[in-house]
């Protein structure tokens, strides 16, 4: 028996090939959803906000109009979150993987779900990261989930979601 802890792109790969060789697998994530921080907050549901919005910046420039609500656009982005997440888990169930979603734990060796100890082989640990988050800031992960009403903005950092960010919300009349 294989156990990963942590359902990002990783342990879905670890889950997926272990899997594939016969293994008996459970995959165990934290998270109510699988696919990680790209998946579940970052690439595809920016992604997914930034594609109407070039559509009606592009119809702009031609000398057109467009509008979208941010609502539809935030709700664009968690449908196509959902269906992306609900994908991987289909995929890893097809392949036999054992989905647990809940917090892990490793001590003296074993790995604890619920105050079980889990049987295992060997175990992967692909947790990926988190980091510290500052009260009343939104990040730019955050876009899909929050009430964007607000008409100004202050971008704080140049990394990529700080950009796409800074774009998507500027294209939407955000000053």
């Amino acid at each position: 028996m294989i156990v990963v802890i942590g359902g990002g792109p990783a342990g879905i790969y670890a889950s997926i090939e272990a899997a594939k060789r016969d293994a008996k697998v459970t995959l165990i994530e934290k998270e109510e959803r699988i696919g990680g921080t790209c998946t579940l907050y970052g690439c595809v549901p920016t992604k997914s906000m930034l594609y109407p919005a070039r559509i009606i910046d592009s119809l702009e420039r031609l000398g057109g109009k467009g509008e979208i609500s941010m609502t539809s656009i935030q709700a664009l982005a968690k449908g196509s979150v959902e269906r992306i997440s609900k994908g991987i888990e289909s995929t890893l169930e097809s392949l036999g993987v054992n989905v647990i979603h809940e917090r892990a734990y490793v001590r003296s060796g074993n790995v604890i779900v619920r105050n079980e100890t889990l049987p295992s082989d060997s175990v992967i640990i692909s947790t990926g990261t988190e980091r510290d988050k500052e009260n009343d800031m939104i990040y730019s992960e955050d876009l899909h989930e929050v009430d964007l009403s607000f008409k100004t903005v202050g971008i704080v950092g140049g990394d990529v979601g700080g950009l796409e960010a800074a774009w998507l919300l500027h294209t939407l009349g955000k000053e």
